[in-house]
């Protein structure tokens, strides 16, 4: 009756679903329950990856 999703990188390794993310603000988890807005903070790279605003 229900079927289960599986998610694997390019490896095979079993993946997670769900990935927590943490707001900048506050410093708090968001979890999957919270449906209130939040602000994403893009960052910008360059090439070799480092921060450049």
């Amino acid at each position: 009756m229900y079927s289960t999703i599986k998610i694997q990188n390019n490896e095979g390794q079993h993946m997670d679903l769900y990935i927590p993310r943490k707001c900048s603000a506050i410093n708090r988890l968001i979890t999957s329950k919270d449906h209130a807005s939040f602000k994403f903070n893009v960052r910008h790279l360059d090439k070799l990856g480092r921060y450049i605003g």
